[in-house]
């Protein structure tokens, strides 16, 4: 017993209190905030599929692409905030690393352009997800490339060649 409680009542009075204590809340608002804007810009993306399938610009890959997406921004909004994707997406963003992350918007709006439009993109939000989260990861690692080309070049610069 700790002060007339079980261990196991302690310690989920613990984890509860844990649970509410302003980082978890701002973290919480971090998941939030992130899924509302992925969920907004698949929504946007939809859109526009559909005002380009209403001017008759290949008009069944429009639709099917509009549709995909709006499945994706409903299938986005839903997600727990433990989403273990969305957490790893936020990751990117809290990095101090501007060329990783603008390397990634861009790779993130060609793989939300393409979606459900033809055979080669992504078909489901679950694939889609695991595109972005490759390109996430392919934006990092081509930024660390760049940056220790950077000191290769700066130390051979320096004359200090490995």
């Amino acid at each position: 017993m700790h002060r007339g409680r079980t261990l196991t009542e302690a310690k989920d009075e613990r984890v509860a209190q844990r649970r509410h204590t302003p980082t978890n809340k701002a973290r919480h608002s971090i998941v939030c905030d992130y899924r509302e804007q992925l969920a907004q810009t698949l929504e946007d993306s939809a859109k526009w599929r559909s005002r380009k399938a209403e001017e008759c610009l290949d008009r069944k890959r429009n639709d099917q692409s509009a549709c995909a997406l709006c499945a994706a921004a409903r299938d986005v909004a839903a997600l727990p905030d433990d989403d273990p994707r969305l957490l790893r997406l936020i990751r990117l963003y809290e990095t101090d690393d501007d060329d990783a992350v603008g390397n990634f918007l861009e790779e993130e709006h060609y793989i939300i352009a393409r979606h459900g439009f033809d055979s080669d993109a992504t078909q489901t939000t679950d694939v889609l997800l695991s595109a972005l989260l490759k390109a996430a990861d392919d934006a990092v690692l081509s930024s660390l490339d760049d940056q220790l080309q950077l000191q290769d070049d700066q130390m051979r610069g320096y004359g200090h060649d490995l």
